[in-house]
């Protein structure tokens, strides 16, 4: 579970459909949040805490990807341009998440659709067809179509996903 505020909402709801599993976070909220569920095992990046989104970057983070590799990621982003790349405003987060995109099997983007046809300073990978993508019904034709082209499933939420809505995946 990567960073983020739709990415905190799976590990909420991990906490309510408690399960044995690993999981693997560089958020410390995320962490918090899943700290005291049963049968969970939460193994927290290291590197430096970036303030803005209380999550771990850096080099130490990136090297302990080095030795994982991941059944699933859950992944927010910044930004989803017109070249159907992902963006964020952080270059250490980019460099992470671009990391943990290569470490994972199945790559599940949640992103809502206030972050289409944006681009932020720091280029973070290009969606490629093993890239589910989980977003809000405010999604454009034009994006839903973009997506599809790119061979990306799409799974379209009703109502925003950071703040409110439940995410079945």
């Amino acid at each position: 579970l990567a960073a983020g505020t739709a990415v905190l909402q799976v590990a909420r709801r991990i906490r309510l459909n408690r399960m044995p599993l690993s999981v693997f976070t560089n958020c410390l909220t995320v962490a918090q949040v899943l700290v005291t569920v049963h049968d969970l095992k939460v193994t927290l990046l290291g590197g430096h805490l970036r303030p803005q989104n209380v999550s771990m970057v850096g080099g130490f983070a990136e090297a302990m990807l080095d030795h994982l590799w991941f059944d699933q990621l859950f992944l927010g982003t910044g930004a989803i341009d017109e070249d159907c790349c992902l963006y964020s405003l952080n270059e250490e987060e980019a460099r992470l998440n671009e990391k943990m995109l290569s470490r994972a099997t199945n790559r599940i983007l949640l992103v809502d659709s206030s972050k289409f046809g944006r681009r932020l300073t720091y280029r973070v990978a290009k969606l490629s067809a093993d890239t589910a993508i989980v977003t809000d019904d405010g999604i454009t034709l034009n994006w839903k179509t973009r997506l599809k082209e790119a061979g990306c499933e799409t799974r379209v939420v009703t109502g925003a996903i950071p703040a409110s809505r439940e995410i079945r995946i």
